[in-house]
């Protein structure tokens, strides 16, 4: 399974042109695709429903978005009609195979004075089976300000994850209306989960101990078994190598839980895409590496 994280910058380049078909051809040949920046109705992408291009470029794949800001884009044409519309900001799954669930939430903000600014963050959950193993996909954008602003949006985040068992996904219990809500039956809470996204943070920062454990002065990275593990590093590199986002250094991750760890194959990051002012992160999976 081959999977892309990618925060498009809502397809400007580091060119500073805007083209979501760049975007889109650079996507070719994933099989799980989490997009951040992906946005509709706004002035500055000529008003486009991004996320109705993006899915009929890939109309084969299923789709869903987390618009989490969430403001008024509506206007009346010509004859004075009220045409109603939402102009939103947030992040996007497509997938080769079913989102057999989906649940969306709203991450903790913090009100900023301008001349800084600030908008409602999110996170995607998503419910996959991959060859006969569901995995619960998750994809996010945090607060770009300072690590106080994103420490309770990784502490709901990890939250999350490690009580989606307790919590439940879209549906849990029975269907004691036999078949009224036709829902096929509960949604059983699978261990094997992948996070990813733009975090708006590099290996040096705290949260990024708050997702993949502490660092021992003695032993080095300590993970455990309510952290995720990063695929970047499980795959042969140092936490202080790489750069998704020049200058600020590396900061789009896929975080796996140590379930799957030992199928993560391969991880790149893109840097001859210059479609954004981030690079795509892309990550490879083979899940025949973990047995039966």
């Amino acid at each position: 399974m081959k999977l892309v994280s990618y925060n498009i910058q809502y397809g400007t380049g580091q060119d500073g042109v805007y083209n979501l078909d760049r975007i889109i051809a650079s996507l070719v040949g994933a099989d799980i695709i989490m997009l951040q920046e992906v946005e509709r109705h706004w002035e500055r992408t000529n008003h486009d429903d991004q996320v109705s291009r993006i899915a009929a470029a890939f109309p084969d794949y299923y789709s869903a978005f987390g618009g989490y800001c969430d403001l008024d884009g509506s206007f009346r044409d010509e004859t004075g009609k009220l045409v109603q519309r939402r102009r939103q900001h947030g992040t996007m799954i497509l997938s080769r195979v079913p989102l057999l669930s989906l649940r969306t939430f709203l991450l903790p903000g913090t009100a900023v004075v301008s001349p800084q600014f600030s908008l409602q963050r999110g996170l995607q959950e998503a419910l996959v089976e991959w060859e006969g193993r569901r995995i619960r996909l998750y994809n996010t954008h945090l607060n770009h300000i300072c690590p106080e602003l994103q420490a309770p949006q990784i502490e709901r985040v990890m939250e999350i994850i490690n009580d989606a068992p307790a919590s439940g996904l879209a549906w849990s219990g029975g269907d004691p209306k036999n078949g009224n809500w036709g829902v096929g039956g509960e949604l059983a809470v699978p261990e094997d989960v992948i996070l990813t996204g733009d975090m708006n943070l590099c290996h040096f920062d705290p949260g990024y101990s708050d997702f993949v454990g502490p660092k021992s002065r003695w032993y080095g990275r300590v993970g455990t078994r309510r952290h995720l593990m990063d695929s970047w590093t499980l795959t042969g590199h140092t936490e202080e190598e790489g750069d998704s986002c020049p200058p600020y250094g590396r900061l789009d991750y896929c975080f796996v839980s140590p379930s799957l760890s030992k199928a993560v194959t391969a991880s790149k990051i893109d840097t001859e895409n210059k479609s954004s002012d981030h690079y795509p992160y892309w990550v490879d999976f083979d899940f025949t590496k973990l047995g039966a």
